[in-house]
């Protein structure tokens, strides 16, 4: 009886014991969570996750709110520039997370079903990123009241039905999507609590139904730029709380808004006179004449959009005298004059488009600092002067449209910290000097165009930092110097043009790796061999007006030697270092160079060096191989024995620099286990042998056709577990492959040097356990 006593007593303690341990874990397991999300957009340009330590508090990390149990309640982390795939199993993890906000970032990929396991959000903001594939259907957030994915990537069948469960459900925005044509969703018009729809461009058909009149708390309606036709309904005057109404770009009838029709004759005087007029849309119409000059002066002005009219004059003065201008969009019309200096200290600035005028004179210093705006588009124009430092303040600043003026002067280093850019356009003007070699430092910039200019020195190494680039102009300008190799590096390099310039110097061999689209070098100052991969029918027009370059295969150059004086044995070991950037990838290129070269062992020296030309896809040189044998690069040694097989007490193999290229590695792998070189007819034009593998991943015979028929079958698994890492490698995604590190994991995961153990003798029989190789698994000396 004392004993149940005694324990009774004891027990409220070990309830608070067990709930103390039950608290500290679901601690941990949120801080878990948030540094996963912080791994996986690792590579994103921002200073958010600093604060994000382990040693902190979860509720003192930038973005995050907790709530009264110190549990994360919110995440804002909106307009950051993060960059990466959402990991949603592990943020959904989080049990009283009600808002997630990730809006005007650059996350990509897919939105999983994982979403569905936030039950408890109320406000979700996935708009203007870049994902991929449709969204799924959310029916478990029945707390949502703020859905936002407008402007997102999505594509396919949206999940209308999964919104009938959102009775609470105040804002939808879901425009600016490729969805699948398909009626205006019944599930929308009962949602009665709805304030602000925005359905613009997501490929809605059909009438505006008439129950549109019972979401009478609207205060924005916008269903511009799809296929709906038919009337307007009249039940739409019932939307009392409305203020504005989007339809244009359909087909409806009846009764139409001012912009995107055929309105011609002058906009009246009295415009000017407006003393509440805060926005004037009129674009897409036929209008002539000037603007009142005294528009927008006297309100807390917005925005002005009167694009493609005929509109003569000057752009009135006062439209940001209040301060409060979001919006200066007067493009594509005959209006001429300069700039008022007074949009010079427009703050509010986000769009500042002036393109396709007749305006002159220099651009006032502060349009180009404006700091939150996102589009400074002045092109097509009459403008002088140069970009002044002030660009350094442009921190929002993604597009810069500049082309066919007469600016010049020298671009300014203050560029680099204007670091939202995706694209430059300066085009068909005067710009001199040097291109600054602080532009590497725009680590989104994806469109670079320089072209007719009067650009000289260098193109600077540093773009090869540039990862976003896509496309990139140069063409007629006074440029000199080599190419440099860096350019190499940039996975998703579409379009390249460096014609006329005098460049001079070999192409570099790190060029191989790039697959565009548009290449021109033509009529420059090159020499030395055309990279083999290069050497294809697309390209031939590329290299002409260079003199210098020569071609084993392009019959109007001049024939390329290859050079002599290089050993047998020097060339072998050169080949292991090139495919060895790793040990166990040296073993498995040893073994299937050896095996190769004992089936072709009678021919002469040149004839095998050249049978090696698949690997000239490695982005670099036997010289710059040689040059990076020192004691400080040294991992292991091996090297491959003249009877086939591997002794490791008497080579080096040395690790590959960071000029080395993953996909470059992929392909290398994929020539191996095939047997295969990197472009080879059967392929088919204009394919290389990464689409050839592509097409055979069907079933599991055609994997194994892939496979090099000289590899025994005892050994297939191993090759296709080799074969499985070059894929990986050579993802079309540059996001999608992984690092080189991982590639060295997944290779000892894959055991090649299993493969290798089997070498040839001479005898063309594989012998098993030779010295060297004789275990499963690759000792530390190899």
């Amino acid at each position: 009886m004392s004993t149940a006593y005694s324990s009774m007593q004891h027990f409220p303690s070990m309830l608070l014991i067990c709930f103390l341990f039950l608290f500290s874990k679901i601690k941990s397991d949120e801080l878990q969570m948030l540094l996963n999300l912080k791994t996986s957009l690792k590579n994103s340009n921002t200073t958010v996750f600093d604060s994000w330590d382990s040693n902190k508090p979860i509720c003192e990390f930038t973005g995050i709110t907790c709530n009264s149990d110190k549990s994360v309640k919110e995440i804002e982390l909106s307009k950051q520039n993060l960059v990466g795939v959402l990991p949603l199993d592990s943020i959904c993890q989080l049990q009283s997370l009600d808002k997630l906000s990730l809006g005007y970032n650059f996350l990509h990929g897919t939105i999983t079903n994982h979403l569905n396991n936030c039950t408890k959000l109320q406000y979700l903001d996935l708009g203007n990123n870049f994902f991929t594939g449709p969204f799924p259907d959310i029916s478990s957030l029945s707390q949502l009241q703020h859905l936002y994915l407008n402007q997102s990537g999505f594509n396919g069948s949206f999940p209308w039905k999964s919104l009938q469960n959102m009775i609470g459900l105040v804002t939808l925005s879901v425009g600016d999507n490729l969805f699948n044509r398909g009626p205006f969703p019944n599930e929308v018009v009962k949602l009665t609590k709805l304030n602000w729809l925005y359905m613009t461009s997501c490929s809605i058909e059909g009438t505006i139904p008439e129950e549109i009149g019972n979401l009478i708390e609207l205060s924005n309606l916008e269903l511009s730029s799809n296929y709906l036709s038919g009337e307007i309904p009249s039940q739409i005057v019932k939307l009392r709380n409305l203020w504005q109404l989007e339809l244009f770009n359909n087909t409806l009838t009846g009764k139409l808004p001012l912009y995107s029709n055929k309105l011609s004759g002058e906009i009246p005087a009295e415009f000017g006179e407006f003393k509440k007029l805060v926005n004037v849309s009129l674009y897409q119409n036929e209008l002539t004449g000037p603007l009142p000059q005294k528009l927008g002066s006297w309100t807390n002005f917005d925005f002005i959009d009167v694009s493609e009219n005929h509109l003569t004059g000057p752009i009135p003065p006062d439209m940001c005298k209040k301060g409060t201008m979001t919006r200066l969009l007067v493009l594509q019309n005959n209006l001429t004059g300069e700039i008022p200096a007074g949009y010079a200290n427009c703050s509010t600035l986000l769009r500042f488009r002036v393109s396709k005028n007749r305006l002159s004179g220099k651009v006032p210093a502060g349009i180009w600092g404006l700091p939150k705006a996102n589009i400074i588009d002045i092109e097509m124009n009459q403008f002088e002067g140069p970009v002044t430092s002030d660009i350094g303040n442009a921190k929002a600043l993604g597009q810069l449209s500049l082309g066919n003026n007469r600016l010049s002067g020298e671009l300014p280093e203050e560029i680099s910290k204007a670091t939202s850019l995706v694209t430059i356009q300066l085009n068909d003007n005067l710009f001199s000097g040097k291109i600054p070699v602080s532009i590497g430092e725009l680590k989104l910039l994806s469109s670079l165009h320089l072209e007719n200019n009067k650009f000289s020195g260098s193109i600077p190494d540093s773009l090869g930092s540039c990862y976003s680039l896509t496309d990139m102009n140069m063409a007629s300008n006074s440029l000199s110097g080599e190419i440099p190799f860096t350019l190499g590096n940039l996975p998703s390099l579409n379009s390249l043009n460096l014609s006329e310039n005098e460049i001079s110097g070999p192409i570099p061999g790190s060029m191989s790796s790039l697959r565009l689209s548009l290449l021109d070098l033509s009529h420059n100052r090159l020499s030395g061999p055309i990279p083999q991969s290069l050497s294809i029918e697309a390209y031939h027009g590329s290299f002409t007006g260079n003199p210098g370059l020569c071609s084993r295969t392009i019959s109007f150059f001049q024939r390329c030697y290859p050079k002599s004086g290089v050993s047998k044995e020097v060339r072998t070991l050169i080949l292991c270092f090139a495919v060895g950037s790793m040990i166990l990838l040296a073993a498995l290129a040893c073994f299937f160079h050896l095996k190769k070269r004992e089936k072709y062992r009678d021919r002469s020296l040149k004839e095998e060096s050249w049978d090696l030309k698949s690997f000239h896809v490695l982005t670099f040189t036997e010289d710059e191989i040689l040059d990076a044998i020192k004691q400080e690069n040294l991992i292991g040694k091996v090297i491959a024995g003249t009877h086939g097989y591997i002794a490791p007490e008497y080579g080096y193999t040395y690790k590959v620099n960071e000029k080395s290229d993953v996909y470059s590695f992929g392909v290398v792998l994929m020539e191996l286990v095939s047997g295969k070189r990197a472009i080879e007819p059967e392929f088919g034009d204009n394919k290389d042998i990464v689409d050839w593998i592509s097409s055979k991943l069907k079933t599991k015979e055609s994997v194994l056709s892939i496979l090099d028929s000289g590899i025994p079958e005892s050994f297939e698994e191993e090759a296709v577990r080799v074969l499985r890492i070059a894929i990986l490698c050579t993802a079309r995604l540059p996001a999608m492959r992984p690092a080189m590190r991982s590639v060295v994991q997944m290779l000892e995961d894959a055991e090649p040097c299993k493969l290798a153990s089997s070498a040839i003798g001479k005898d063309g029989v594989f012998n098993k356990g030779r010295e060297g190789l004789g275990s499963e698994k690759c000792s530390p000396d190899q």
